[in-house]
């Protein structure tokens, strides 16, 4: 799930793969990554800020190869032309019941 910020601007979405050691902690749950993207449309920065911490170098890695529209979500009417959007990724672990 995206934040409001770049809500309907992604072009390029990857899932994270389940880590085996957490998968053997049965460690799950949701994740939050803040991310900040260019005006390209690049991820230059994912960092984990909620969440399990034996799922959250996974949900960095992911978040960090996700794509967006360039330019979307930047403000044209503004004197200062910002560089970067920060927004927020959410990815949810779920371990099936055992």
């Amino acid at each position: 799930m995206i934040s409001h910020a770049l809500l309907g601007a992604d072009i390029k979405r990857v899932e994270p793969n389940y880590p085996s050691i957490a998968r053997s902690a049965r460690a799950d749950g949701e994740v939050e990554v803040r991310i900040l993207v260019d005006r390209k449309g690049k991820v230059v920065r994912a960092c984990a800020v909620s969440g399990h911490v034996l799922l959250r170098h996974a949900a960095e890695e992911a978040a960090s190869q996700w794509k967006f529209k360039s330019n979307f979500g930047f403000s044209k009417k503004s004197k200062f032309k910002q560089k970067y959007i920060q927004t927020s990724l959410f990815f949810t672990f779920r371990l099936a019941p055992p």
